[in-house]
């Protein structure tokens, strides 16, 4: 066996942590175990990427260039799946990053409503 995906979210009757923790880092092919989000976090070399984040990135340098340095990336959503990944890896592209979720308020303070259709977890 060369990796492990294990499909998110879970049915609600099965800890995600304890499933989570239980595969080892190297065989964590999403990334979603503590240690593989936090090498990527710190921006260790050694750290597995997440291949849809990874794929947003890829997406952006397509249209962008390569060269991703000071641009301004704003991120709906801050999802471990994909929000804070992409952010992450937009961070050590040397962009700016703004993440936009269902809290974000406008200069006069009102909710912008940031709800996409990919999301599964709908505020009240």
């Amino acid at each position: 066996m060369h990796g492990i995906l294990v499909q998110l979210p879970l049915p609600k009757h099965i800890d995600e942590a304890l499933i989570i923790d239980t595969i080892l880092p190297e065989k964590d092919v999403d990334g979603f175990h503590p240690m593989n989000s936090g090498r990527l976090a710190n921006g260790d070399p050694s750290a597995l990427v997440p291949c849809t984040p990874q794929g947003c990135v890829i997406l952006a340098k397509q249209h962008l260039g390569d060269n991703l340095s000071g641009k301004h990336a704003v991120i709906i959503g801050r999802s471990n799946i994909v929000g804070k990944p992409v952010a992450l890896l937009l961070l050590q592209e040397n962009c700016t990053v703004t993440i936009a979720h269902s809290r974000t308020q406008d200069s006069a303070g009102t909710l912008c409503h940031c709800r996409y259709s990919g999301s599964r977890r709908r505020s009240p």
